[in-house]
């Protein structure tokens, strides 16, 4: 009997998942098409957390010849010689320097990193200079060199408003250069990141750099689409419907709403994200936002706030293949840094008269959560939640006290500064559900049911509060929505009381002009 694999949202090394006997979702296929030319350069973007450090560690492995953890994946049964190179990794995620010298250190700390691992000793003091040492001895003694740069914009992301970020940029662009001047020493190079910066920016003249971030072929390299999802998670899956009493049908459909809808080329499959996924499972399968606690790029935050978005003129615009080249450090566009970390992805495309637009929008109700909450969590920066609003939240629970409940929400959103409301009924659910995550409680927002999904509900004790949410219109509206589709039907045999609650906001005033509660 095969023993049963384990999942994990916490490990990036694919050496330590094979020899753990940890799930790997074969990528494989993908990465044999990207290693058969026999010298290439890769550029690969995409968001945060979507599986881009075990891609490289899974090409390390490769080009290190461990044959052995490829057992039963696509490419043991390709003709390889599985010839072992000699790889230079270096990983930019930890990497926080404010200036140009602390900068330097901080690369030359990872070059001669390196260095030890293989065996060479550096005689340079520069880190370009001892990068370019670094490549050209060991192609001297081994052969070609493999090079693997894992989040190679994150110094520059974590300094976009740094007024030293001209000198980190030459910095970087420096360390870079070597890449161009080295190429013919190298068998094969792949760099990864979130941001999609202008070459002559970041990469100088590396004119033979290829970028497959949103080539079809490649589309799916990262994440999973529902095929794999179903080929490696359906069993789990089966017993999270049935341990939480789901018809595996709308369990499912309910997965796909969370977690699946990222899109990264014209043609290409949606995939879910992989993370997301793997935390859900953890988690036994409660649907919940975890994208949103990996935090978002402090400069996505500050320009949500600075420019008053209009998310549904976002949504409901077209945009040219242009919104997604790559931009300058200094000139960052809005929408092109929203695509490129996540929270928006390419719903559609058309192409009229040789020219192709696109539409795009959240990937699903993770990444939409996550977008009103950093707008809730920017309002709060304003606000003194310590007086006051939690303490009287949580009396209203403790006391059932609904009346109490709503009023407290009011008179939060009575503070939140003007330009920060968003006329759209998910901004208001978000700062509701946002609210009671503060002071923690657990809601639960867009509950699948047999005719529709809930807005949210909390379970108290032995009460259990269902909304309805509703922008511009009206509370019985509302509260009728909850009866006619019987959105209460899944917790009737739960023997505790149901509450229904139909609230409705007003933009013209941004407050909550009325609500009506129903007990069964």
């Amino acid at each position: 009997m095969e023993k049963e694999q384990y999942i994990t949202s916490s490990l990036y090394t694919f050496e330590n998942m094979r020899e753990g006997n940890y799930l790997y979702v074969d990528k494989t296929a993908y990465l044999w098409k990207l290693i058969n030319k026999p010298q290439s350069m890769f550029f690969f973007s995409r968001p945060r957390r979507f599986g881009k450090s075990l891609t490289l560690s899974t090409l390390k492995a490769i080009f290190q010849g461990k044959k052995e953890l490829f057992k039963g994946l696509y490419i043991e049964k390709q003709a390889y010689d599985w010839k072992p190179y000699p790889v230079i990794h270096i990983d930019m995620g930890s990497v926080y320097a404010e200036t140009a010298h602390r900068l330097e250190e901080n690369l030359l700390s990872l070059v001669k990193d390196n260095a030890r691992k293989n065996n060479i000793i550096l005689e340079k003091k520069y880190p370009n200079e001892a990068f370019k040492e670094l490549v050209t001895n060991l192609y001297q003694r081994d052969g070609k060199v493999v090079i693997l740069i894992d989040e190679y914009d994150k110094p520059i992301l974590n300094n976009i408003e740094n007024k030293n970020l001209a000198e980190l940029q030459k910095v970087m662009k420096g360390f870079y250069s070597v890449l161009k001047t080295c190429e013919p020493y190298e068998r094969f190079v792949f760099i990864t990141g979130v941001g999609k910066f202008l070459k002559v920016s970041i990469f100088s003249d590396l004119n033979n750099l290829t970028d497959i971030s949103m080539n079809d072929d490649f589309a799916t390299l990262c994440g999973y689409t529902e095929k794999e999802l179903i080929d490696n998670f359906q069993t789990k899956l089966e017993d999270l419907a049935n341990k939480n009493n789901e018809e595996y049908k709308s369990f499912l459909q309910s997965l796909k709403d969370w977690y699946d809808g990222y899109r990264f080329s014209k043609r290409g499959e949606n995939v879910y994200n992989p993370v997301s996924l793997a935390k859900f499972i953890e988690n036994h399968g409660d649907f919940n936002n975890y994208w949103f606690e990996t935090g978002s790029p402090s400069i996505l935050v500050k320009l949500i706030k600075e420019k008053s978005v209009n998310i549904e003129e976002v949504i409901n615009s077209s945009y040219t293949e242009n919104i997604f080249t790559a931009f300058m450090p200094t000139s960052i566009s809005f929408i092109a840094l929203m695509y490129q970390t996540g929270y928006l992805t390419i719903k559609s495309w058309q192409t009229q008269d040789r020219v192709t637009t696109y539409k795009l929008g959240f990937p699903n109700f993770e990444v939409e959560e996550s977008f009103y909450q950093n707008l809730v969590y920017t309002a709060s920066d304003n606000l003194d939640l310590s007086a006051g609003l939690p303490y009287k939240l949580k009396e209203s629970m403790r006391n059932n006290d609904i009346d109490r409940m709503m009023k407290a929400i009011d008179c939060y959103l009575a503070e939140i500064p003007y330009e920060i409301h968003i006329k759209n009924e998910k901004y208001y659910q978000t700062i509701f559900y946002s609210l009671f995550k503060i002071i923690g409680y657990s809601i639960h927002a867009e509950a699948q049911t047999s005719d529709g999904r809930i807005d949210a509900y909390i379970e108290n004790g032995n009460n259990i509060y269902i909304f309805e949410f509703k922008l511009d219109k009206s509370a019985d509206e509302a509260l009728e929505q909850i009866m006619n589709k019987k959105y209460y039907l899944k917790f009737q045999n739960s023997g505790k009381k149901i509450t229904l609650i139909g609230a409705n906001f007003d933009f013209e005033t941004r407050r909550l002009k009325d609500y009506k509660k129903k007990e069964l």
